[in-house]
C-alpha cells in the first residue's frame, strides 16, 4: 500500500486510501482509546461548523464526560492482535491497554520538568502538587480517570524521578 503521496497521518484512520481490507497503519493504541471510547464523532452529517475554540472545525460538539481536546477519526481502522496478545483488554468506556501487550509494541511517555537539586524527589517545588507522588496527576480519581480515558497506563512509579 501507498502512502498516497504522502497525505496519509499517524493515528488517522478516516483517510480513503485506508478503506481496504489489507491496510495495516500505525495507530497509537492509547488515541484509538480515547477516541473510539471517549470522544464525540468528528466527521457525521450532523456535526456542525465550530468557529473557535478548542473544536474550531468540522466536529460533533463532545458530551458531558466527553474528550474536549479532539473527536474520534479512527474510522474504520481496527486494532488487531501481535503475537496472539489483544492489545486492550475491556470493553467499551472500560476498555484499556493490555499490560501483557507485546513490549515491542509499546513506549513509555514520560512527564518531563525542569531538573531540580534542592528538592528531595528533584521535581521543582512550584510542580511538586501535580507531579510529585501526591500530586494531582498521581493521586487524584479525576486525574487518574482522565489518564485511563486517554489511554495511558498509570504506573506504580508515578511521580518519582529516574
Amino acid at each position: 500500500m501507498s502512502d498516497g503521496g504522502g497525505k496519509l497521518e499517524e493515528n488517522e484512520g478516516v483517510n480513503p486510501l485506508l478503506h481496504n481490507a489489507n491496510a495495516i497503519f500505525p495507530f497509537s493504541i492509547g488515541k484509538f482509546i480515547a477516541e473510539k471510547f471517549h470522544s464525540a464523532p468528528c466527521f457525521r452529517a450532523d456535526c456542525a461548523f465550530v468557529k473557535r475554540g478548542p473544536l474550531k472545525g468540522l466536529a460533533c460538539r463532545p458530551k458531558a464526560g466527553q474528550n474536549l481536546f479532539g473527536c474520534d477519526s479512527h474510522g474504520t481502522m481496527v486494532l488487531h492482535s501481535v503475537n496472539h496478545t489483544p492489545p486492550t483488554i475491556g470493553t467499551g468506556k472500560a476498555t484499556k491497554i493490555n499490560p501483557l501487550f507485546t513490549p515491542a509494541f509499546t513506549r513509555t511517555l514520560f512527564e518531563v520538568v525542569r531538573f531540580a537539586p534542592r528538592t528531595r524527589d528533584h521535581i521543582p517545588a512550584n510542580l511538586e502538587k501535580f507531579f510529585g507522588s501526591r500530586g494531582w496527576v498521581c493521586a487524584t480519581a479525576a486525574a487518574k480517570a482522565d489518564l485511563l480515558n486517554y489511554g495511558f497506563v498509570i504506573l506504580p512509579s508515578c511521580g518519582h524521578t529516574h
